[in-house]
């Protein structure tokens, strides 16, 4: 069973402050960014619980990310390299 150290605990509930910051940041930007995209959505019908649902779904990819790039699955890099 894996264990924290006592004076591992505090950093490890601040990296996932640090990283929660992160990804709310990142949402409200692609909210920003894509607002018109937002707009055409409604003027199509689109409820407001499918915007919604669409960033939730979004925020938990980026959450569930890895964060080496090499690890990233983009078959354009994948293929790059040999």
């Amino acid at each position: 069973m894996w264990r924290l150290a006592p004076s591992s605990g505090g950093s490890f509930i601040l990296s996932l402050l640090v990283c929660a910051v992160g990804i709310v940041n990142a949402q409200l930007m692609a909210v920003t960014e894509r607002f018109r995209e937002i707009g055409t959505m409604k003027c199509l019908g689109a409820l407001d619980r499918f915007v919604l649902r669409l960033f939730i779904l979004e925020a938990g990819m980026q959450g569930l990310q890895d964060p080496r790039p090499e690890r990233w699955s983009v078959p354009s890099l994948r293929w790059a390299g040999g």
